[in-house]
């Protein structure tokens, strides 16, 4: 699992969940499960008790920041516990980082609950209006999301001494504009640059990484070691939560009725998605346009995802129109055909469907890193699959869709799933009788 906490230069940085009501175009976690060395990918949610273990001396830190790869205020209870610690064993101030969509995601204000534990708040603005807000931020609530930050942020004025509202510097936000709002409300101002990396993201904070915490493994490892059946079931909840009509923003489903509907148990429902967090509250159910999009976020499915079809006959020309078809309906549809590939010189350089044009499986290497190529799908002669998948592996592909009737030899990073049209129906053919 990830680290819990971790330093830089003097202060030390606590890192509670994953989750975020906010899925920002500029956001750092979009480079990498990695920040300034640390990983911070989490596996689940460990208790407040563990991250007390992981900060035994809060006395030698300049400052202790609640910030990590999520949003530090949806685990409320656990970040008021951990506060309470470090206000108890040291005089070391205590800010929060927060997107200020805290309110909205309780449903009351929680900020009293603060005073007291909480010194000072560095709320991300983001944008100097609700129209810019949507289109930077994509936050799980909608139109109401800035409207709510900018009441947060007031409210934070008013019960704290250290309030600081912060902007980055990335095309479409009016810094000067930002700056107002923060002076109207008695708020500090920070632009902060648009980091690339996690090493930015050090060199922003002014110091080295000194390393601390408890650790545990990378995202990677992380999702290596949840069943691949879970993962399939989460792929059918979201698809019932697509299905739903959630023009609300506080529809709420059940862990019974998305379980009836998935044709599983509840507890099956609350196991699953435990392995990723803590998504729902006792008795209310999950918020399903907040569950949809972390389920999203989970499957990586919340950014385009780019595909290529190897052997375009019968059965790659209609998988590459499909894809096509679906991203061209403006449907949130994340996959795209990035390259088409085939042998038969008489098909290179037709188009499938417009802009969709095969290209010589010979310049497959090249063109996969050109094209940003996530998954491979291979629908080519069982003799010829083996010989594509190992240039597909060494141009980097990490996933192949294989329809070739043959197993397919890759490295233990590479995945693989298969599917064979004539064994599904042979299997099906023994239930006729």
């Amino acid at each position: 699992m990830g680290e819990l906490v971790y330093e830089i230069g003097p202060r030390l940085y606590v890192n509670l969940t994953n989750r975020c009501t906010n899925n920002c175009t500029f956001c750092i976690r979009r480079t990498g499960p990695t920040v300034a060395g640390a990983n911070l990918w989490l596996d689940g949610e460990p208790p407040a008790e563990d991250y007390i273990r992981a900060i035994p001396h809060p006395e030698r830190y300049e400052e202790v920041v609640f910030c990590g790869y999520g949003e530090p205020l949806l685990r409320l209870d656990a970040l008021i516990v951990v506060a309470r610690h470090v206000k108890e064993h040291s005089e070391t101030p205590v800010r929060v980082d927060t997107n200020g969509q805290a309110n909205l995601y309780h449903g009351r204000n929680i900020l009293p609950d603060l005073v007291g534990v909480v010194d000072a708040f560095s709320i991300s603005l983001n944008a100097q209006d609700n129209e810019t807000y949507q289109k930077l931020s994509r936050p799980t609530f909608g139109e109401r999301a800035y409207p709510a930050v900018l009441a947060f942020a007031r409210e934070a004025v008013r019960l704290f001494p250290k309030v600081t509202l912060t902007v980055v510097d990335v095309p479409g936000v009016d810094v000067e504009a930002c700056r107002r709002i923060a002076e109207s409300m008695g708020a500090g101002f920070r632009v902060r640059e648009y980091l690339d990396s996690g090493d930015r993201y050090l060199e922003e904070r002014g110091g080295d990484r000194r390393g601390a915490g408890r650790r545990g493994g990378g995202d990677r490892e992380r999702r290596t070691r949840v069943p691949d059946v879970v993962i399939r079931r989460l792929v059918l909840y979201l698809r019932i939560l697509d299905e739903l009509d959630l023009v609300d923003g506080d529809a709420y489903i059940s862990s019974q009725d998305l379980g009836d509907r998935a044709g599983v148990s509840p507890a099956q429902v609350r196991k699953d998605l435990a392995s990723f967090g803590e998504f729902g509250k006792q008795g209310v159910g999950y918020n399903a346009r907040y569950l949809r999009e972390e389920l999203r976020s989970i499957l990586n499915l919340h950014q385009r995802v780019g595909v290529a079809v190897i052997g375009v006959g019968e059965l790659g020309t209609a998988l590459a129109r499909y894809i096509s078809r679906r991203a061209g309906r403006g449907e949130r549809y994340p996959f795209h055909v990035a390259a088409l590939f085939d042998t038969d010189p008489r098909k290179v350089g037709q188009t499938v469907d417009p802009g969709l044009e095969i290209l010589p499986a010979e310049r497959l290497a090249e063109e996969i890193g050109k094209r940003g190529v996530d998954i491979a799908i291979i629908t080519v002669p069982a003799s010829a699959a083996q010989g594509v998948a190992d240039v597909c592996v060494e141009a980097g592909v990490k996933a192949i869709l294989n329809f070739a009737p043959v197993k397919l030899f890759v490295p233990d990073d590479v995945r693989v799933h298969y599917s064979d049209v004539s064994l599904e129906l042979q299997h099906l053919a023994y239930y006729l009788s």
